[in-house]
């Protein structure tokens, strides 16, 4: 029987009260830039894995537009990717619940639960859940596990920004999964406030993350402002991020903005 069960976790497109209001198409425009962002850098990184979560969940909300479909179409190479309905009201550990519930025979669950968090325009190494699975957990102890090292992505000048923190869109949970009613997953709480028992950094020479910078996301606009300061060599880092073609290629560099 397994040990720990890796989750990787991805709300795709779950409700925001703006799309209350807003016209249908402009949902549906904002569902293709989503696709798009999701298809060329997310999903390029995922490939470039050298080891691969046991699952990799998308949380969808196909109520107003069917994604679902259009998401599978390009899951296709993944088998251990699976879409998960979203519904009101549901948190993350009640969805969790239900797919372990479906996915494992009584009592033969695994002894541990990890899960990352990954947003659906952002990039993993192809070494991240290769270092991950380097902790080591305690008898009892939950634990949040984190890869601080990442970068800032600039999507379009085709750069890196070295950046840093404990508690980043990227951490992982560590917790005990024989008693279900106990579980939290990581989207327990916001990841700048998610608390545990026990907390360990691994710390690593090149990024094991990177966040992408394509001014249509207001919390990677404000890092973007805070970055540090450039790194590379740039073909060996969009390699390392599965962006091989973009390597290839080598686009025209643009003026950064205002910091």
């Amino acid at each position: 029987m397994k040990t720990r069960l890796t989750v990787l976790i991805s709300r795709f497109n779950l409700p925001k009260s703006k799309w209350k209001t807003e016209p249908l198409s402009a949902y549906e425009a904002w569902l293709d830039g989503r696709f798009e962002l999701f298809r060329k850098y997310t999903l390029a990184s995922y490939a470039n894995l050298e080891t691969r979560p046991d699952y990799w969940i998308l949380w969808c909300d196909d109520r107003k537009v069917n994604v679902t479909d259009r998401l599978k179409a390009l899951l296709g190479p993944f088998p251990e990717a699976v879409c998960v309905q979203y519904s009101d009201g549901h948190r993350c550990q009640d969805m969790m619940r239900e797919f372990l519930t479906a996915s494992f025979a009584a009592g033969k669950l695994p002894q541990e639960l990890s899960t990352t968090r990954l947003d659906t325009d952002d990039l993993l190494a192809r070494d991240f859940f290769t270092r991950l699975a380097e902790f080591q957990s305690g008898p009892e102890q939950d634990a949040l596990v984190s890869l601080p090292g990442g970068a800032l992505y600039d999507a379009v000048a085709q750069t890196f920004h070295y950046t840093s923190y404990f508690k980043s869109p990227f951490i992982s949970l560590v917790e005990k999964s024989t008693d279900l009613r106990r579980l939290r997953t990581v989207y327990a709480a916001p990841h700048l406030q998610l608390e545990a028992e026990r907390v360990v950094g691994i710390r690593s020479h090149a990024p094991m993350w990177a966040t992408c910078y394509h001014g249509g996301n207001l919390s990677n606009t404000l890092r973007w402002n805070m970055r540090l300061f450039e790194i590379g060599p740039k073909r060996k880092l969009l390699r390392r991020f599965g962006l091989r073609d973009l390597a290839k290629q080598q686009g025209s560099i643009r003026a950064k903005p205002d910091s």
